[in-house]
């Protein structure tokens, strides 16, 4: 595998990148979905039988907006995951039903052994009440179920109200008529924009209104001085970059002043024809909102990926180690609802965060870390939920006033030894007087406990987990209990960089 573009994110940082008509979702009932469950190729498939009695169990149920096992936000698409037990090689026509919370949904399917994998698209919660979802399957025609004990599952499932708007400005930059002439410029250029509008909205944990992409279709011409990134002897100037930047942001917000992020496009080779080659994309951190991208209709996560920073997290990659990490794998099946896909991890094409570096090689979506943090940071600030609740506990290196992770710190994987370690534990709608607890473990040795009292309503609680130089080499876990009760745990690693 080739290995994959870098997207930094430091000072100064080179960025490697390379409806609701219908209310439900396609089932997926193949040995294709066998092979995304377990990871497994058949060289032929077995013979499937049909029959009229057979033991269907419904073994699975999860509401999903994004990934499962998480609160559902008020007003973003959402998704019910089923899954369906059998016995192997046999197939019995069947239906799914689901009740939300009094609202009926159904489905005929045609279900495979061992198991087939059914979604069902449902009404986006308005209402900042629980999520009650009883799901049950029956077999249809001449089949019969001898134990239908195991047909129904009832879950319950919380709901949080976000109060984060995110405009995204799509800005063309330096395209010349040669340029828009090669590479179909008016077909293909709304085309991206649309699939990477797509993708951010999908990932993000925001109502469909909460986010907004725009943009214009009349590129910005950039001056001689402000893409001249090196001098003759091929040194790069800074002063130059942020003339670019400063160009592309007062561009941007002419069209759109409300812009929390322009992202300029600028034509394939453009780095390489102006003295950066094998970069393709730059962004500053002294100039915040502003990203640059190259054009590839192949590459939609750059809005999602430096929005991302924007909300101070931190790159999934690290090539400090030995051997690097170029992005972190997504190891349960994840869903982009809107549109009507499941995305999971095989041996031939990996699923990674978005926070990862850039491949072609790859596919990406969000996990659970990256969605709880957001989630967090999107409703803590005059949001709230349906019940009291933990909705993240996001390791750092250093925290804001608040408490929350400070900038470009959140979700750190690795700690250098040099690092103190943090985690910021996000709560909501909490009742004054409740325990929340940390514990640190090292293997299976509790390292460290601390405690604190909440306060009513939203807050984040940091704990220092441990001071520079304090803690060895090695993996470590943190569990968080609220009452006694365990609700989130998380996972890092120190090591320094060789």
């Amino acid at each position: 595998m080739k290995s994959p573009f870098k997207r930094i994110c430091l000072s100064l940082t080179i960025l490697f990148v390379l409806t609701f008509a219908n209310p439900t979702l396609p089932i997926h009932a193949s040995n294709a979905t066998l092979n995304i469950l377990d990871s497994t190729s058949f060289d032929a498939p077995a013979p499937l039988f049909q029959v009229s009695d057979v033991d269907l169990e419904l073994s699975e149920v999860s509401a999903t907006q994004a990934v499962s096992d998480i609160p559902l936000v008020l007003g973003k698409a959402t998704a019910v995951r089923t899954k369906l037990t059998l016995p192997a090689n046999t197939r019995v026509d069947a239906k799914v039903t689901l009740d939300v919370n009094g609202v009926p949904y159904e489905r005929a399917v045609s279900l495979i052994g061992p198991q087939t994998i059914v979604l069902l698209r449902i009404a986006e919660p308005r209402v900042l009440a629980p999520v009650v979802i009883k799901a049950s399957v029956t077999p249809t025609g001449l089949g019969r179920d001898p134990n239908p004990a195991n047909n129904t599952q009832t879950i319950t499932v919380q709901t949080v109200q976000t109060v984060e708007k995110i405009v995204a400005f799509f800005l063309p930059v330096d395209w010349t008529p040669e340029e828009q002439s090669r590479y179909n410029y008016n077909t293909q250029y709304p085309k991206y924009v649309q699939n990477a509008a797509d993708f951010f909205i999908g990932a993000y944990p925001l109502a469909r209104d909460q986010i907004i992409v725009d943009s214009t279709m009349t590129p910005h011409i950039l001056t001689p001085f402000e893409k001249t990134f090196v001098d003759s002897a091929g040194k790069f100037s800074y002063r130059n970059a942020l003339a670019l930047y400063g160009s592309i942001a007062i561009a941007g917000r002419r069209y759109r002043p409300d812009a929390a992020i322009v992202i300029g496009i600028l034509p394939p080779e453009w780095f390489s024809k102006h003295g950066k080659p094998k970069t393709l994309g730059l962004t500053l951190m002294a100039v915040q909102g502003t990203v640059t991208g190259q054009f590839d209709p192949g590459e939609i996560t750059t809005a999602a990926h430096e929005v991302g920073h924007l909300y101070a997290l931190y790159e999934d990659y690290d090539y400090a180690i030995n051997p690097p990490r170029p992005g972190v794998e997504i190891l349960v099946p994840s869903y982009w609802v809107e549109r009507e896909q499941e995305l999971v991890s095989t041996s031939s094409k990996k699923l990674w965060t978005y926070m990862s570096a850039g491949s072609k090689q790859v596919t990406y979506w969000t996990d659970s870390r990256i969605y709880e943090y957001l989630m967090a940071k999107f409703a803590l600030r005059g949001g709230t939920a349906s019940a009291p609740l933990i909705l993240a506990a996001t390791t750092a290196w250093q925290v804001e006033k608040d408490g929350s992770p400070a900038d470009y710190s959140a979700n750190i994987h690795r700690f250098e030894p040099t690092q103190p370690v943090y985690c910021a534990v996000a709560g909501i709608a909490l009742s004054a007087g409740s325990q929340l607890e940390i514990r640190l473990y090292r293997g299976n040795t509790l390292t460290k406990t601390d405690r604190r009292t909440t306060v009513a309503g939203n807050k984040w609680y940091p704990f220092l987990l441990a001071d520079a130089n304090t803690l060895a080499e090695g993996t470590y876990r943190v569990e968080i209990l609220l009452d006694g009760r365990l609700v989130k745990s998380n996972q890092f690693e120190v090591k320094a960089s060789r």
